[in-house]
């Protein structure tokens, strides 16, 4: 997670984004709701691999909750206006 804050904290000046933008940790169907209740300029979702791997080789469910947010990031934020980070267990990207 610290990798992705020094990213978004090295990008922001340059998108002319609000400092400090909120960090949160939460599953796919909060972050979704996040997403569809604001209105947000960039976007940032970091997600941990071996979660990701796990739901789309075992839990069908949740494979399309993944699928469901980027969609709706794509939608609500923009398609060039957000990155995804896929993070392995040790938080690097």
């Amino acid at each position: 997670m610290q990798t992705v804050r020094q990213v978004v904290e090295d990008i922001y000046p340059i998108l002319n984004l609000a400092p400090n933008p909120p960090v949160k940790n939460c599953c796919p169907s909060d972050v979704k709701r996040y997403l569809t209740e604001n209105r947000l300029k960039f976007c940032v979702l970091a997600v941990d691999a071996k979660e990701v791997k796990d739901a789309y080789d075992m839990l069908s469910e949740r494979k399309v909750e993944y699928e469901d947010l980027l969609e709706t990031a794509a939608d609500k934020v923009g398609k060039k206006s957000f990155f995804l980070a896929v993070l392995d267990s040790m938080g690097k990207a």
